[in-house]
This record gives structure tokens, sequence and C-alpha cells, in this order.
């Protein structure tokens, strides 16, 4: 594993819990995104963990998928571009 993160759940409310997906990864390193979920102790664990995203890209491009999928995760500017809108869709969010 590379990444872990454990939130405890509001015991009055549902939550719906999204720890995002293979192939599409946003931040700095291409990692597979996952949650755990522990009802009993009303707890969701966020965890990533590496995989061969070039092999997934090959796949994907050879399936003749849409190119937003198949692109390699953002470089450069890019990267920062992409933190920047993330963090203000974070704000945003928020302020909802």
């Amino acid at each position: 594993m590379n990444g872990r993160s454990d939130s405890e759940l509001p015991a009055s409310v549902n939550c719906l819990i999204n720890p995002g997906a293979v192939g599409q990864a946003r931040g700095a390193a291409p990692l597979a995104s996952y949650a755990v979920l522990d009802m009993e102790r009303r707890r969701v664990s966020f965890r990533e963990a590496a995989y061969d995203y070039r092999a997934t890209i090959r796949k994907l491009r050879a399936a003749k998928l849409v190119a937003q999928v198949t692109l390699e995760p953002p470089r450069g500017v890019w990267r920062q571009v992409e933190k920047y809108k993330a963090r203000w869709a974070r704000y945003w969010a928020e302020r909802q």
C-alpha cells in the first residue's frame, strides 16, 4: 500500500463514499484508489496501491476508448492546473 487515510463516519446520517477509479488518477502518482468500509465500527479507510498504469493505458488505447480516459497522469504545469481545479472544486463544494 502506498497511501492510507481513515475516517470515522457520523452515526446519524447516510454517507456516499467515492474512493476514486483505477486508470484515471489525478494525483502526482498513478495509484489505484479504493475504500474499505467497516460498518461495525462506522469507519472507512481510503487506500491506494501501485499498479502497471502503462499497461492499462496500452489496453485502453487498443480497445479504441476515448482519449481523455487513456491520458497519462498530468505532468509539469498541467499537474499544477489539475491541483488548482481540484482545490477550487472542494472550495465550492464546501459552500453548497
